[in-house]
């Protein structure tokens, strides 16, 4: 590398003096194939940041090697989760493996679910809020920062969390269904919105950037972050101002602010891979 220019790459050996080869000596074949047979627009490679050297060095020799589509390649890296009470340690026995840690966050979500009265399949719920629950509260942070797990935080049904997401949808398509037509189109209106009410349109507005910066900052917090900010304006919204009681088209404006208000939020979410209950 420092012939080249690159001095502060250090050394990468693909091939012992045996020859037999290494790890990156596979990495760099199967670079090579995808690069040059198979035409991919981005080649992502989603690791720990520990290994953020290695594939610089990895990058840097496919480029050497006159891979133009070398630049297509990234490293995403993420940094480590560690639960609230200290880090994880397989010597302390303080690792969770997966399906129990799936498991508790069923179990929990369920006493949740009983707790705030949901009657609707309750089984079914707790297992779509815990998913949400563990999704969220990895998406939301910077890949760059380490992720500190709490049941608390990441159950939250009133907090920044996956639940809160799922209990504001559930509360939109319950005030959609009590209406009695479709949402109507709306060509003018006579009306000056209510402070809470431009809020909400103003955030609803700025979901296509977010998740087009999303997209090419390989950032999926800025998603996440996004549709808490959405989710609390649609809290505030409902709060102070009625919808089913609104006259005339005071309430068809509102029913149409309901109606945008479920569809971003059940786009972003489908970006995040959560499933939104359709009650709770």
């Amino acid at each position: 590398f420092a012939a080249h220019g690159s001095p502060e790459l250090g050394k990468m050996v693909i091939r012992r003096s045996d020859g037999t080869t290494l790890y990156q000596t596979k990495e760099l074949a199967l670079a090579k194939v995808k690069l040059r047979d198979h035409n991919v627009d981005r080649s992502l490679h989603v690791v720990g940041s520990e290994q953020s050297l290695y594939f610089r060095q990895v990058f840097k020799i496919l480029e050497l090697w006159g891979f133009e589509a070398a630049a297509k390649c990234r490293h995403i890296s993420y940094e480590l989760v560690q639960l609230a009470g200290g880090k994880m340690s397989s010597r302390e026995g303080t690792v969770v493996p997966y399906h129990g840690f799936v498991a508790e966050a069923e179990a929990k979500a369920l006493a949740l679910a009983r707790e705030h009265g949901i009657s609707a399949a309750p089984e079914a719920v707790a297992h779509r809020v815990a998913l949400a629950a563990i999704k969220y509260a990895f998406l939301r942070v910077d890949t760059n920062k380490t992720i500190i797990f709490a049941w608390d935080q990441a159950l939250s049904f009133d907090g920044n969390a996956g639940p809160y997401l799922q209990y504001a949808y559930a509360r939109s398509n319950k005030l959609l269904a009590d209406f009695a037509q479709d949402v109507p189109r709306l060509e003018s209106l006579d009306y000056s919105p209510e402070p809470a009410e431009a809020h909400l349109c103003r955030t609803l507005a700025d979901f296509p950037d977010c998740a087009a910066q999303a997209l090419s900052e390989h950032a999926p917090n800025l998603v996440a972050n996004y549709l808490y900010d959405l989710a609390r304006a649609f809290t505030d919204f409902y709060q102070v101002c009625p919808v089913l009681k609104a006259a005339g088209e005071v309430c068809f404006f509102r029913q149409s602010l309901v109606a945008a208000f479920n569809s971003v939020l059940s786009s972003g979410a489908l970006l995040m891979g959560m499933e939104l209950p359709q009650e709770m």
